[in-house]
């Protein structure tokens, strides 16, 4: 997280959750998809990487507190919803045009090399095509609402 010039905090950047195997979101439901599996119980470890603008060498990164994180229903509808939105991109053969913008907790963010980094998706039409690899991360809007306000901030 960052501390801005204000004293107010918030995410410094979306937070990874796994990677998206386009061929497997595509055959699975809500209720079989392994992500719902990595955030039904997550263990935040948060540290502070950026104070008053400055980004801190990494080195000097600080640990402020630790939350273990039980999402409420109404949070899991909400990635329900974005999970849905991913997937039906994916299973239209779009999944190269999954962007970042989407989702309110949830975001289908790039994640390789470059973007010659590709695998297989679904072409929408019963074939494959390839398309950038990309992770679901945490949005900050997630991170800001349903964790930050959790911590204990009182060390910094």
């Amino acid at each position: 997280m960052q501390k801005n010039r204000d004293g107010g905090i918030k995410a410094k950047e979306p937070t990874a959750i796994q990677m998206i195997n386009y061929m497997e979101v595509a055959k699975e439901t809500w209720e079989t998809a392994k992500l719902r599996g990595k955030i039904a119980l997550t263990f935040w470890v948060v540290y502070l990487a950026k104070e008053n603008g400055q980004s801190l060498n990494q080195n000097d990164y600080k640990i402020v507190d630790y939350f273990l994180d039980h999402p409420s229903d109404m949070q899991n509808g909400i990635f329900r919803k974005d999970w849905e939105e991913i997937q039906k991109y994916i299973n239209e053969g779009r999944a190269d045009q999954l962007s970042c913008s989407m989702g309110e907790y949830l975001e289908p963010k790039t994640k390789g090399a470059n973007n010659k980094d590709t695998t297989d998706a679904p072409d929408g039409k019963g074939g494959t095509i390839k398309a950038r690899r990309r992770a679901f991360y945490y949005k900050k809007n997630y991170t800001n609402t349903a964790i930050i306000p959790n911590l204990d901030l009182s060390s910094i």
